[in-house]
C-alpha cells in the first residue's frame, strides 16, 4: 500500500491552510470550515488508501 505523496502533500497542505486561519482569526468563524475539511481529508485520504491497496498488486 503507497499513498502517493503528491496526493498527501496537496490535502496536508490545503489542512493547514484551514489551521492557519483558524489560528490568525480573532473570532471563532473559520472553525467549521476547519472542522468540515478535515472530514473531507480524512475520507479523501481513506479512499486514496483504499485505491492504491486495489490498484497496486501486493507482492
Amino acid at each position: 500500500m503507497v499513498l502517493r505523496g503528491d496526493r498527501a502533500l496537496v490535502l496536508g497542505g490545503l489542512l493547514l491552510r484551514h489551521a492557519l486561519r483558524v489560528w490568525r482569526d480573532e473570532t471563532n468563524r473559520s472553525t467549521m470550515p476547519l472542522f468540515g475539511y478535515s472530514r473531507v481529508y480524512l475520507f479523501l485520504i481513506f479512499v486514496f488508501l483504499l485505491a492504491d491497496s486495489l490498484l497496486i498488486p501486493s507482492v
